[in-house]
């Protein structure tokens, strides 16, 4: 997965309008504060695109991410293996209670 992200070559890139429509169209979509495209390096969770927020990157450890990433469900069809993240309201969800975006 690492390798495969870094031979992107977009870590560390300039914003770029494409990705911006997308975070933006996001939020007016589902009537939501904020909106991200981030991708999980090995430590760290760096965000191509942020909407509502004063932010470009975060530790991997703890994160919203990292739960993401984590091994689970076998997708019998691409081969990937992933995990749904199903945080209805990370105020109560024990995993994000401290996270800084949720103490916001």
């Amino acid at each position: 997965r690492l390798d495969l992200l870094h031979s992107y070559g977009i870590l560390d890139t300039e914003p770029e309008l494409a990705f911006d429509r997308i975070t933006a169209m996001a939020t007016r979509m589902f009537n939501c504060e904020f909106a991200i495209i981030s991708l999980v390096d090995r430590d760290r969770v760096w965000y191509k695109s942020v909407q509502g927020l004063d932010i470009d990157e975060e530790a991997r450890h703890g994160s919203f991410c990292e739960n993401v990433i984590k091994p689970g469900h076998f997708d019998e069809i691409t081969g990937d293996v992933f995990t749904v993240l199903d945080a209805k309201d990370a105020k109560k969800d024990s995993r994000f209670i401290n996270h800084p975006l949720v103490a916001e």
